[in-house]
């Protein structure tokens, strides 16, 4: 799940990718949908198989675009705590903070 702190456009999911190297694009999450927490679709949920996944920090890069014209990249991690790990371990919410 990624929380953003306004409205974001709807028209496309974000591009959300995972790797522990640049450009991280290892994985990729898909599919997905948007929910409001505190503004309309301000919450995007989906998913990524992560099936073969080495153990280790990933870091997730997030292309995303406002309601209005801005269009935002990110990149974010390493997880520290929040690893990815061969036996099923999860990682938390990622909440960008948009300017």
């Amino acid at each position: 799940m990624i929380s953003f702190n306004e409205t974001m456009q709807t028209l496309n999911y974000p591009v959300v990718t995972l790797g522990q190297n640049s450009p991280f694009t290892d994985f990729t999450a898909t599919g997905g949908q948007w929910t409001r927490g505190v503004y309309v679709n301000d919450t995007w949920t989906g998913t990524a198989d992560l099936t073969g996944a080495p153990s280790g920090q990933y870091t997730m890069k997030i292309i995303a675009a406002d309601g209005g014209p801005n269009a935002m990249q990110f990149s974010v991690g390493p997880f520290g705590g929040n690893q990815i790990d061969s036996t099923g371990g999860t990682s938390g919410v990622y909440t960008p903070a948009l300017t």
